[in-house]
């Protein structure tokens, strides 16, 4: 397999035409080839050139290869979304996490409980496996039921060959709801550890409707950096930023690259989720010359 660099292959249109056939064949692909050739086959879907197995420059090539090589078995740990909550707790202490009102045995218990009139559902196996109930009710707890189901018959890590989500026992969950109170979410602060050491730093905001976000250097200067979606305005920085870095710090321990998202709710710092292949390496930063910044802090192996 080669490892040498090739220019982009192929125009928008056809990189979308080839992105639908993609999703269409990729989960009998997966199955077919192991996971450095298929992870290979994906950067050159998604990227239109070939990943450099041996010598990666680019966040996205460190990205694609942890997904075929990395078997820490802390990936696994604080990707199953209440497992994390044991490793938050040993890490951390007291304090850290969103209250946990339940842990579901099947979908259809949620019918039942006991619960505030705001709450979080998620899936334990996956990303994305989140229903915030703002208002609720038997026709919502119903309908959530219904999306924990699918959620539950889902084998999330087939998707993308993401390893760290293999295994988990997909269960739900009932967690605390963080926002104001009127069906809005908190913004949602994104750290990027490498070896460590903070190296970026993400805000979301809305981050279920009209995404928008704003990145950060870790000691609060704003950067002329974009993903995706559009950039929101510049904001205060809140006042438990350096807590909030000293807690994605202490947490990325360990591990060559992971994101740790948190949630500055006035004093309070929670923690979100662990992630360890953002966006699966799909999606490309703006301006380009950000992937090489960011992939030169990956930790040499």
């Amino acid at each position: 397999m080669t490892t040498a660099t090739v220019s982009p292959v192929a125009t928008a249109p056809s990189r979308r035409r080839a992105h639908k056939f993609w999703r269409r064949v990729r989960r009998l692909v997966a199955l077919v080839l192991p996971p450095l050739a298929f992870q290979w086959v994906r950067h050159l879907v998604w990227h239109g050139s070939v990943l450099p197995v041996r010598s990666p420059r680019t966040h996205t090539h460190h990205i694609f290869l942890k997904m075929a090589r990395d078997r820490n078995p802390l990936l696994r740990r604080t990707s199953d979304k209440l497992g994390l909550r044991e490793y938050v707790q040993e890490r951390l202490g007291d304090g850290y996490l969103p209250e946990l009102h339940g842990v579901l045995q099947a979908p259809e218990d949620l019918l039942g409980m006991a619960l505030p009139r705001h709450y979080v559902v998620k899936g334990t196996h996956g990303s994305g496996m989140v229903a915030i109930v703002t208002e609720d009710g038997p026709a919502t707890r119903a309908a959530v039921a219904e999306r924990a189901r699918r959620w539950l018959t889902t084998r999330y890590w087939r998707k993308n060959g993401e390893w760290c989500y293999r295994g988990i026992t997909p269960r739900i969950i009932v967690e605390e709801y963080l926002g104001p109170g009127n069906g809005g979410v908190p913004p949602d602060w994104k750290w990027l550890v490498f070896g460590g050491r903070a190296g970026l730093v993400q805000v979301f905001f809305d981050r279920f409707a009209n995404r928008t976000r704003r990145f950060y250097h870790p000691d609060g200067e704003p950067l002329d950096l974009s993903r995706w979606y559009p950039t929101a305005p510049d904001i205060p920085l809140p006042p438990s930023f350096g807590v909030m870095r000293s807690v994605a710090e202490r947490l990325a321990a360990g591990l060559d690259f992971v994101r740790v998202d948190l949630y500055a709710l006035g004093d309070r710092v929670v923690v979100g989720e662990m992630t360890h292949y953002p966006n699966a390496g799909n999606k490309p930063f703006e301006p380009p010359e950000w992937d090489l910044k960011l992939g030169a802090l990956w930790p040499r192996s």
